[in-house]
Formats: structure tokens, C-alpha cells, sequence
């Protein structure tokens, strides 16, 4: 009953009665202020029948871009969106990056790795090497920008300890990043074994890899233990 009915329940009407919806909705009555993400998260294929950017809450803009992005369009508005969540557009409506895109409201400090993995396709636009965050975010340009690696590429800036995440992914890069000194022996090693092989000659050294280093290479490499061992022999024996 519309009038008897407690409307601060309105999340349970949308969570558990959504194929009612016609029924019961009623856009003056919902509890629009604490259920509007529910909206956005069990009903986004009824968006046409609640959508309503006067009354949204728009704090909660993270479920708009991450349920409701094929209507993109149609609830974008850059004066009402809550931008502490500029990185769920990025994760979420990368194709409508020219859109939203704002440098200076994005939080790169803390997902600076969410742009690599989700808008790579869209390098040229954001990248910025000193707004970057290179120490949590290293990881990803090597990840997921390793396409891109000559315009990002700064050993002084790169966190080294995610020096792995270049032997496994920016392999063909190998001559531009390479530095035994200031590479993760201890993480990196298997990989340096699995996809950088081409380059044995150069990465092999006698005083880093010991016995120890040549069993985590059988363990994790047995297609190229025999090489190992082999250059092992060569070089050491």
C-alpha cells in the first residue's frame, strides 16, 4: 500500500520487488536521499523509467558509472557529478573518456594505475608524467602501457621494486630498461627465465643466481631449465 508504506525502505522495494516495479514506483515518495544507488545497481535496464538528475543523489555517482554507462549520455553532468569518483568513470566508461576527462580533479594518488589498465587506449590524452604516481602505479604502465613504454620509460622515476612486471611484460624492451643493480633479483627472476631468455647473455650472473636461484628457475621454468643450466655450466663451471 503506497500510503501505509514505509518509503525508507525503499532499497528492499527495488532489491526484492524490481519486477514489480511498475506497480510500486513512485519518483515523489522513493527514498531517493539513501536508495539511489540501489536504483542505479539493481534497475539500470529501467533507467528510462526512473532517471531523474533533480532528485539523485549524486553522491553516489560510482554506481551511475559502473551500472549505468550505456546511458552515459543521458545523466552526465559535470556540475553534478561527484568527482571523488573521476576513477570509476576511468574504470567503468573509458569510452567516453573525451567526456569527463579533468587532469586536475582526477586522484592520481591513488589510481593513477586504474587509467594504465582501463584507458590505455587513451595514453596520449592523460599521461602526465609528474602527476603520475610512480610509486604505486609503475607497475601498471609496465602492465598494461608497454605499447606506450618510450614515452613513459624513466629508470630514476620507475619504483624498481615492480622491475618484474618489465621482464614479464616489456620484454622486447629489454636493452632500454635493463640494470642488474636496480633490478627485483628476488621476485624477478623467474621471469627474467620465462620471457627473457632472447637475453640470457646479458641479464645471467654467476653472483646472482646461485643454487637457490636455479631451483626457483626448474620450478617455474622447466621449458627453459635446460638452457639455464646449460649457460650455467658455460659461463661458471
Amino acid at each position: 500500500n503506497p500510503v501505509t508504506f514505509d518509503w525508507s525502505n525503499s532499497y528492499a522495494l527495488v532489491r526484492y520487488c524490481r519486477i514489480h516495479f511498475d506497480k510500486w514506483w513512485d519518483a515523489e515518495k522513493f527514498d531517493w536521499k539513501n536508495s539511489s544507488d540501489v536504483l542505479a545497481i539493481f534497475c539500470h535496464d529501467l533507467f528510462d523509467k526512473w532517471w531523474n538528475a533533480e532528485k539523485y543523489n549524486w553522491k553516489d555517482s560510482y554506481a551511475l558509472a559502473k551500472y549505468c554507462c550505456r546511458f552515459f549520455d543521458i545523466w552526465w553532468d559535470e556540475d553534478k557529478f561527484n568527482w571523488k569518483y573521476l576513477w570509476a568513470l576511468a574504470k567503468f566508461c573509458s569510452k567516453h573518456f573525451d567526456k569527463w576527462w579533468n587532469p586536475e580533479r582526477y586522484n592520481w594518488r591513488n589510481y593513477s594505475e586504474v587509467l594504465c589498465e582501463y584507458c590505455s587506449q587513451h595514453f596520449d590524452k592523460w599521461w602526465d608524467e609528474d602527476k603520475f604516481n610512480w610509486i604505486w602505479g609503475s607497475w601498471a604502465l609496465a602492465r598494461f602501457c608497454c605499447e606506450h613504454f618510450d614515452k613513459w620509460w624513466d629508470e630514476n622515476k620507475f619504483n624498481w621494486k615492480d622491475s618484474p612486471k618489465l621482464a614479464e611484460y616489456c620484454y622486447m624492451h629489454f636493452d632500454k630498461w635493463w640494470d642488474e643493480n636496480k633490478f627485483d633479483w628476488t621476485d624477478g627472476l623467474r621471469y627474467l627465465a620465462q620471457c627473457c631468455m632472447p637475453y640470457a647473455e646479458k641479464w645471467f650472473n654467476d653472483k646472482r643466481i646461485d643454487r637457490r636461484g636455479l631451483i626457483v628457475i626448474m620450478q617455474h621454468c622447466p621449458d627453459n631449465y635446460k638452457h639455464i643450466v646449460e649457460l650455467y655450466s658455460r659461463l661458471i663451471l
